[in-house]
C-alpha cells in the first residue's frame, strides 16, 4: 500500500472513531486555570492561547506517558530523544534543540525543569497520578515563573484525594512491556489523600533500551481551619535504563534500525521530593499562599562517543521558596486583581565524572550553585465587564559559583514585563492581543567548560520579546475554534556550537513566526479535535543569517477522536503528520533535511464483569511506519543521524475500581 493511501486510510479511520473534548474545557466561563496567575481564575479571562487536559482526556487517549498525551497539542513538538520512551524534549513553539530549556515545567506549581543540561525528567510523572495539565503558550508566564517560559508553560496537577477508592492496573505487550498500579484515595471530614504506586518494565524496540521504573507518590490535604490549608505532596523515583544511542546514515546501511549504536552506554536515577503549600484566606479580599520545596536527584550514567567516553555521577540538590499575595478589590470604581509574588531558589551540583577524550584521560570533581531571587507584580482590571486589561513586571537575579574554576563566582540580571488584553465581543467570540518580554539565564554546565575549569563570562543571558493574537469563537454550541498568531524574537539565543564544543550566543537574532489552530466538534457519544501548527524559523543577521532553524518542523498537523459505542465500547484514535526538518546542530544546512511522517495510533476500552473491571488495549503507529522522532547532525565525519522509533506495538491491559 502507497505511504499516501495509508495516510488517507488512517486519516479515515481516526476521523471515524473521534476523542470527546468537554466543549466546557474551551470556550466557557466555568473552566479555571491556577498557572496563569499563580491562583485559580477563569480561563475565559486570560489573554493567552491556553489549553486544559482534562482526567477524562487523559482516559480516552491511548497516551501512556505524559508527552505521548502533549503530542496531539498546537505548538507542542515532542522528540523521544534516546528512542526508548525514557527521555523526551518538549518544545513549545520551536526552540528546538534548546526547547526543554525554553519550557517551563511544573508539577503543581512546583519547578521541574534541572538547572543543568539533564532538563525535565518526564519519567518523574507517571500519567495514572495526573489530574489535568495546563498549557499556556508564550512569554508572558516569565512574570510569574521566572526563566525557562519562553515558549510557554506546562503545569501538571496531580490527583488530590476524593471519595475513597483503590485502583489497580495491570498491563502487558511488545517489547516484553509489563506495567503494574495502584492507587488509592480517600478523605475525612477535613483530610483528602491519594496514594499511587508504579512499577514498569520493558526491554525497548531497540538493543540496549530496556528499562525499569519504580515510583511512589503520596498527595495530602488538610484543612487546619474553616479559611486555611495545607497540602503536603510527596514523591520517590527510581529508575535503570540503557542508552541505545543514535544511529548514522552509514551505520543504517548496513545494520538494523534496532541494533544499538552504544550497547554498553546506561543511566541510574534517584529522585525524590516534598513540597509544602500552605495557603489561607485573611477575607474575602486577601489571600495568601507559599510553596516551600526540597528535591534531590542522583544521576549515574556512562556514555560513549566519538574519540572517548564519560562515566559520570551527579548528585543535584534543590530548594525553593515562594510566597505570594492575591487581592480581590476595586481601582477606580472597576474590578482590579493584584498579585505581588517572590521565588527563591537555590541549587547546588557535585559532579564525579572520568572522562576520556581521544586518549587523555581525566579525572574530575566540580561542585556548582546557583542562587536564583525573582520579585513580581501582576495586576487585572477589569475596564468593562467583557474587557480585561492584564500587566505584570518581574526582576530576576541569579549568582553562579564554580569550584573549581576561574572566576569562582558570576552575577545576572534580568527584567521581564507584559501586557495582555481581553475581550469578549459576545457570548461566542472572544479576542485577545499581548506582549511579553522573557528570559533565559545560562544553565549550569552551560557556563562551565569542563576541559579548562573555567567560566565561560562571554555567556549572557538570552532574551525573546513576543507578540500574540487571539481568536476563540464557537460556531454552534458543540464547535469551537482557537486561532493564535505570534511573532518571538530571540536575542543572545543560548545554544551548543557543535564545531567548537561549546555553548555560545547567537551572533545573530532568531526570528519564529507561527499559527496555532484547534477546532474540536462534540457530539453525545463522543468527539473530534484538530490542531495545526506552523511555524517560520529563520536565523537573521550574524553567520547563520537566512538559514532555517534545524529542527522543529515548518508544518505539524494533529488529529485525535472518541467514540461511545452501546454496551459501553470505546474507541480512541490520533494521528499526527509531522512536516520535514533539518537536523539538530544543522545551522549551516549542510546535510538537508529529513521528509515528514505520520503516525496513527488506536485504542479500545470495553467494561468487562459487570463494569468491574476495564479491557484496555492500545496500537501504537497502526501503519508500522518506519521514522525517526530525533535527528542529529553527527561530527567526526558530518553525517546525518538518527534515533530510530517504535514501528507498530501492542499494550493489553486491565483496571479495576474498588
Amino acid at each position: 500500500m502507497s505511504a499516501r493511501r495509508t495516510a488517507l486510510l488512517a486519516l479515515t479511520i481516526t476521523a471515524a472513531l473521534p476523542v470527546s473534548y468537554l466543549h466546557a474545557g474551551s470556550h466557557t466561563l466555568e473552566e479555571t486555570v491556577v498557572t496563569a496567575s499563580r491562583f485559580e481564575e477563569a480561563k475565559a479571562l486570560v489573554p493567552a492561547n491556553v489549553s486544559i487536559i482534562n482526567r477524562p482526556q487523559i482516559a480516552q487517549s491511548s497516551a501512556t506517558n505524559v508527552p505521548e498525551l502533549l503530542r496531539s497539542e498546537s505548538g507542542l513538538f515532542i522528540s523521544d530523544i534516546t528512542g526508548n520512551g525514557r527521555s523526551y524534549r518538549v518544545d513549545l513553539r520551536g526552540f528546538g534543540a534548546t526547547g526543554g530549556s525554553n519550557t517551563l515545567v511544573l508539577v503543581d506549581g512546583r519547578r521541574i525543569n534541572a538547572p543543568d543540561l539533564s532538563g525535565t525528567d518526564w519519567s518523574l510523572i507517571p500519567l495514572d497520578r495526573v489530574a489535568r495539565i495546563e498549557i499556556i503558550r508564550g512569554g508572558g508566564a516569565a512574570v510569574l515563573y521566572g526563566e525557562n517560559a519562553s515558549g510557554g508553560v506546562i503545569n501538571i496537577i496531580t490527583q488530590p484525594g476524593e471519595e475513597t477508592k483503590r485502583t489497580l492496573k495491570l498491563s502487558g505487550g511488545s517489547y516484553n512491556s509489563g506495567d503494574v498500579s495502584l492507587t488509592w484515595s480517600g478523605s475525612t471530614e477535613r483530610t483528602q489523600y491519594a496514594l499511587q504506586m508504579r512499577y514498569a518494565t520493558s526491554d525497548g524496540y531497540r538493543d540496549n533500551s530496556d528499562s525499569e521504573s519504580r515510583d511512589l507518590g503520596i498527595n495530602l490535604t488538610h484543612a487546619v481551619a474553616d479559611n486555611a490549608l495545607v497540602h503536603l505532596k510527596a514523591g520517590i523515583h527510581r529508575d535503570d535504563t540503557g542508552l541505545p544511542g543514535s544511529l548514522r546514515e552509514s551505520q543504517l546501511a548496513t545494520m538494523d534500525r534496532t541494533a544499538a549504536a552504544n550497547a554498553n552506554d546506561y543511566s541510574e536515577t534517584a529522585d525524590g521530593y516534598l513540597h509544602i503549600t500552605p495557603e489561607i484566606d485573611l477575607n474575602e479580599a486577601i489571600n495568601l499562599s507559599s510553596d516551600l520545596s526540597m528535591r534531590r536527584r542522583n544521576v549515574h550514567s556512562y556514555a560513549t562517543f566519538t574519540g572517548g567516553s564519560f562515566d559520570g555521577e551527579t548528585r543535584m540538590d534543590m530548594l525553593g521558596f515562594a510566597p505570594r499575595l492575591k487581592w480581590n478589590g476595586h481601582l477606580a470604581h472597576h474590578l482590579n486583581r493584584l498579585i505581588l509574588g517572590g521565588d527563591l531558589e537555590y541549587a547546588k551540583s557535585r559532579i564525579h565524572n572520568n572522562s576520556s577524550f581521544f586518549g587523555n584521560t581525566t579525572l574530575g570533581n566540580y561542585r556548582m550553585r546557583k542562587r536564583s531571587l525573582g520579585l513580581f507584580v501582576q495586576n487585572r482590571l477589569s475596564i468593562r465587564d467583557n474587557l480585561h486589561l492584564d500587566a505584570g513586571y518581574r526582576y530576576s537575579q541569579a549568582r553562579y559559583g564554580f569550584d573549581p574554576g576561574t572566576p569562582g563566582t558570576t552575577t545576572m540580571r534580568a527584567n521581564s514585563y507584559s501586557v495582555g488584553l481581553r475581550h469578549a465581543l459576545d457570548d461566542k467570540t472572544s479576542l485577545f492581543a499581548r506582549y511579553d518580554r522573557s528570559f533565559r539565564f545560562p544553565l549550569l554546565d552551560e557556563m562551565f567548560n569542563f576541559f579548562t575549569n573555567t567560566i565561560d563570562s562571554n555567556l549572557k543571558a538570552q532574551h525573546a520579546n513576543t507578540m500574540e493574537l487571539g481568536l476563540n469563537h464557537r460556531f454552534i454550541p458543540e464547535l469551537g475554534m482557537d486561532l493564535t498568531l505570534f511573532n518571538i524574537d530571540t536575542s543572545n539565543e543560548i545554544y551548543f556550537d557543535p564545531n567548537l564544543f561549546s555553548n555560545r550566543n547567537m551572533d545573530g537574532e532568531v526570528r519564529r513566526s507561527g499559527v496555532e489552530l484547534t477546532l474540536k466538534r462534540d457530539w453525545q457519544q463522543g468527539g473530534i479535535s484538530l490542531g495545526y501548527t506552523y511555524l517560520r524559523a529563520r536565523l537573521r543577521h550574524g553567520l547563520y543569517d537566512g538559514n532555517k532553524l534545524p529542527t522543529p518542523p515548518e508544518h505539524k498537523a494533529n488529529l485525535r477522536g472518541h467514540w461511545q459505542f452501546d454496551q459501553g465500547l470505546r474507541l480512541t484514535g490520533d494521528l499526527q503528520v509531522v512536516g520535514k526538518r533539518g537536523f539538530e546542530g544543522d545551522y549551516k544546512g549542510e546535510i538537508g533535511e529529513q521528509g515528514g511522517h505520520f503516525v496513527a495510533n488506536m485504542g479500545l476500552r470495553y467494561p468487562l464483569w459487570d463494569k468491574r473491571v476495564n479491557l484496555m488495549v492500545d496500537i501504537k503507529n497502526i501503519t508500522n511506519n518506519h521514522y525517526a522522532d530525533y535527528l542529529a547532525m553527527g561530527t567526526f565525519p558530518t553525517e546525518r543521524g538518527y534515533m530510530p522509533a517504535p514501528t507498530r506495538h501492542l499494550t493489553v491491559g486491565l483496571s479495576s475500581t474498588f
